[in-house]
């Protein structure tokens, strides 16, 4: 049995909580250890790391389309201070991503492009789909 979490500073506080758990360590062969195991950024998903980058009152985004080595989102208000570190941390946490845009207009003409800020990545919005 393995357990991670911030909660617990100690196995006993565990095993209190847990009276089946010091049933099992009394009745059989078992032991407890405490490890540290330190996890740096390499570990964490997208979003895990956004959650701890971005205010708490920032929302995170939900959201992005990709196309080829791009990726596109739609950022609110809210995350234009912090719009550079999104753009990063989708960059280094999507591997075939090698660009990150933002949309920043409105669709105003015939041919529905609009206008685009490059937060991360290459300065190549070229993408051929096949």
């Amino acid at each position: 049995l393995i357990l991670l979490s911030q909660r617990y500073t100690d196995v006993s506080q565990i095993i209190e909580e847990n009276g089946w758990l010091s049933e099992k360590l009394e009745s059989t062969e078992m032991s407890s250890e405490k490890y540290t195991i330190n996890l740096d950024y390499n570990h964490f998903t997208a979003d895990e790391a956004l959650k701890e980058l971005l205010p708490t009152e920032v929302s995170i985004p939900s959201s992005f389309e990709q196309a080829g080595h791009l990726i596109h989102l739609n950022l609110r208000p809210e995350h234009e201070p912090y719009k550079k570190i999104i753009g990063q941390v989708i960059l280094d946490k999507i591997k075939s991503c090698r660009t990150v845009v933002n949309k920043i207009g409105e669709i105003n003409n015939e041919f529905r492009t609009f206008p685009l800020e490059i937060l991360a990545g290459e300065n190549n919005t070229y993408v051929i789909l096949r």
